[in-house]
């Protein structure tokens, strides 16, 4: 059976190839419509990456990576911090990022990208929980009773 540590890594080959795949995409589109709304839409970017740069901060990120010897479920919940705000802060900037590339360049690929991303966060989500209940089992519970998955006072 496969260990956790290449489900990670597969995963983040996934991701990887994934934001490659949008990136290479959002380069495709025609330049008149990147002046959509530069300014607000950068200022969402930015923002979710502070939210993803300060919940890697937080974490053992070679662990996260899947490049560690030692399992990231296994180390010590963490619930302070960016994780005081939500569940999932790097969630929640990939997802503000993903509203920002729409505002900034509002395009029927822009939105079919935010879906599909939202999607994928929403069933990443589901699936990390369960596993996280089973390594963390009712502190995890709890924490999930305190703070919100994704957007405070939302969801």
């Amino acid at each position: 059976m496969p260990s956790a540590r290449f489900y990670r890594r597969a995963y983040n080959i996934v991701s990887l190839i994934w934001l490659f795949y949008i990136l290479w995409m959002a380069s495709q589109c025609p330049a008149s419509i990147w002046d959509s709304n530069p300014f607000i839409g950068s200022l969402y970017i930015l923002i979710g990456f502070f939210f993803i740069a300060g919940s890697l901060w937080q974490i053992n990120l070679r662990a996260f990576i899947g490049i560690s010897e030692e399992d990231n479920e296994s180390e010590q919940l963490i619930v302070s911090g960016w994780y005081g705000v939500a569940r999932h802060p790097l969630y929640l900037g990939i997802i503000l990022s993903a509203v920002g590339l729409c505002i900034w360049s509002f395009s029927s690929l822009t939105t079919g990208i935010f879906i599909i991303t939202f999607l994928y966060i929403l069933i990443g989500i589901r699936l990390e929980e369960k596993k996280l209940i089973i390594a963390h089992g009712e502190a995890y519970k709890q924490y999930q009773k305190n703070i919100w998955a994704l957007i405070p006072y939302l969801y």
